[in-house]
């Protein structure tokens, strides 16, 4: 499967964030998903690159993570 993910919006509470996108990638790797992301800025950028995010092109514009090579066939 392929998501696309336009924003992530920050909780008040400190790590909220963090362990919602670690359950999320826990399901993605299960089912060897292609997530894109569109981070508003560098920051986000930043943050999606320290989960393990990378560039889908020469820019940041757009951030991946992809989990097929998780599922084997």
């Amino acid at each position: 499967p392929v998501f696309v993910i336009s924003s992530f919006v920050r909780s008040a509470r400190a790590g909220e964030g963090s362990r919602l996108l670690r359950a999320l990638q826990v399901e993605w790797e299960r089912t060897g998903a292609v997530v894109l992301l569109h981070p508003a800025n560098e920051a986000v950028a930043d943050y999606y690159a320290r989960h393990g995010a990378e560039p889908d092109s020469g820019t940041r514009a757009v951030m991946r993570f992809d989990y097929r090579a998780a599922v084997t066939a």
